[in-house]
C-alpha cells in the first residue's frame, strides 16, 4: 500500500472522530433538537453555571442557558432554561422550580416539578415559580447542634447513673 492510501485514511478517521465528537456535545447542549426556553427567580443559586443539567421528573431534559443578575439588590437572580420540546405537555404554569443537590456534596441541578393537567401550557420564555434552595452548610450546622445538645444529654444522665445506690460499684470497678 503506498503512502497516499494511509494518508488518505488517517484524514477520514480523523473526521469521522471529529464528527461524532459534534454531535455527541451537540446532543448534550440540545443542539439538533427541537427546544423552548424557560425562566424562574431564586434569591441564590449557589453553585449554579451555565450548562447545568434541568431534569423534569428526574430525567435530564434540558440544560442551563444563561444566568442574570437582578437589577436591584432585593430583586432575585434570573434563570433561563433550555428544554427539549418533548416535555412542553408536562411542564405547566403550576410546575416550581428548586436547586438540588446530586448526593451530599455532589454538583447541583435544577428539577421542575410536573404541572397539573388543569394548569395552562407554557409560551416559549414563560416564568415558572421556584422554591428556596437547600443551604447545604446551614443543614449541617443545624445536625451539629443536634448532636451537641444529644450528647450533653446523655453525659448527665451518665452522671446520675454513676450516683446511683444500685450501680455505684459498677462504675467504680470501672474506672469511671
Amino acid at each position: 500500500m503506498s503512502r497516499n492510501f494511509w494518508l488518505g485514511v488517517f484524514i477520514v478517521a480523523t473526521l469521522l472522530v471529529l464528527a461524532s465528537g459534534v454531535f455527541l456535545i451537540g446532543d448534550k447542549e440540545f443542539l439538533f433538537s427541537p427546544t423552548f426556553s424557560l425562566k424562574t427567580a431564586f434569591e441564590n443559586v449557589g453553585g449554579l453555571s451555565v450548562g447545568t443539567d434541568v431534569r423534569v421528573g428526574g430525567i435530564r431534559e434540558g440544560t442551563v442557558q444563561r444566568l442574570e443578575l437582578p437589577d436591584a439588590p432585593d430583586d432575585k437572580v434570573i434563570v433561563v432554561m433550555k428544554l427539549h420540546k418533548s416535555v412542553h405537555n408536562l411542564v405547566r404554569k403550576d410546575s416550581v422550580a428548586s436547586i438540588r443537590t446530586a448526593g451530599l456534596l455532589g454538583d447541583e441541578f435544577i428539577e421542575i416539578s410536573f404541572g397539573s393537567k388543569q394548569a395552562p401550557d407554557l409560551d416559549n420564555d414563560a416564568t415558572i415559580r421556584s422554591t428556596k434552595p437547600v443551604d447545604v452548610a446551614e443543614l449541617t450546622s443545624s445536625v451539629a447542634a443536634q448532636t451537641k445538645s444529644t450528647l450533653a444529654a446523655i453525659q448527665v444522665d451518665m452522671e446520675a447513673l454513676k450516683q446511683n445506690f444500685l450501680l455505684r460499684g459498677y462504675f467504680d470497678k470501672r474506672g469511671y
